[in-house]
């Protein structure tokens, strides 16, 4: 699961409980989190990483969205976004709303 999301985003920080609630939850499912961050600021970053609890991988190219190569690569064009991968590595579900990613984990992971 990647969470794009940023420090300076007022619906990513909102959606950050749910999200790091979902890793809780899944964790030991088989389901790998991954946050990727489009912060510029490593402090704030790391301080809202430790804040919000995401103990999840966390990556970033302190770079802003528009500019970073991830975001190119997996065209992200708004945060936060939740990208669920599959075992095949294919793209299973693009969301910006974390009930729909709870829905496709509970499905994924019977």
């Amino acid at each position: 699961m990647l969470d794009f999301w940023a420090s300076w985003c007022p619906d990513c920080r909102r959606d950050a409980p749910n999200v790091v609630r979902l890793y809780r939850e899944y964790k030991d499912k088989g389901v790998v989190f991954v946050g990727i961050s489009f912060d510029v600021d490593r402090k704030a970053w790391q301080e809202a990483v430790k804040k919000y609890g995401m103990d999840y991988v966390q990556v970033s190219e302190l770079k802003k969205m528009r500019e970073a190569q991830i975001s190119k690569t997996y065209g992200v064009s708004w945060i936060p976004s939740l990208y669920v991968i599959g075992r095949d590595g294919k793209l299973v579900l693009g969301t910006v709303l974390s009930a729909k990613v709870e829905q496709t984990l509970r499905q994924l992971v019977k």
